[in-house]
């Protein structure tokens, strides 16, 4: 009888993608989960049997720091007006092994951490400020170049580009 509700619980989560979705994860290689692939369609990773790593295992960032980073996208961003939201911003993306970027996610949350919609046009600033780095440095993994997950976050107030997190 426990085994029959096993399997009908498998069966449901797995007909609830909860579960059966290209999962990779490999804990010998630090990876995780899934991504959808429907967010930038020419986009694709390197490694598809090996996951996506994260950009701390692999030691990886940007190359300028990230002050410097703030004052470049200060220096394009265009407040919306009237505009008095606050919180963060955070894309989330791969960077292939080629240094290419894409399947970009954007999570909005306010100051106390709860889900929020921030004006399009600063979220759409931010993201094409992300998209235009170019200088991403490719992961290595035992002498192969291998993909990772890394991240920008913005803390918004009232407007404005308060700070810049890695």
């Amino acid at each position: 009888m426990k085994k029959r509700h096993f399997v009908f619980l498998l069966l449901f989560l797995c007909a609830t993608k909860s579960i059966c979705q290209a999962q990779l994860f490999d804990r010998s290689r630090q990876t995780i989960g899934w991504y959808p692939t429907d967010t930038t369609e020419r986009f694709r990773p390197c490694n598809k049997d090996w996951g996506v790593y994260q950009y701390f295992s692999l030691h990886k960032k940007y190359p300028e720091s990230s002050m410097m980073l703030l004052k470049k996208v200060r220096s394009i961003y265009q407040k919306p007006e009237n505009c008095t939201q606050s919180g963060f911003i955070t894309f989330r993306f791969i960077v292939n092994c080629r240094s290419e970027t894409g399947w970009y996610h954007t999570y909005e949350i306010d100051e106390r951490y709860q889900a929020r919609t921030f004006d399009p046009k600063i979220a759409s600033q931010l993201l094409t400020f992300v998209q235009s780095l170019t200088d991403w440095p490719v992961g290595m993994v035992e002498g192969e170049a291998v993909d990772y997950f890394t991240y920008f976050t913005f803390k918004i107030k009232h407007g404005e580009i308060d700070n810049l997190v890695p």
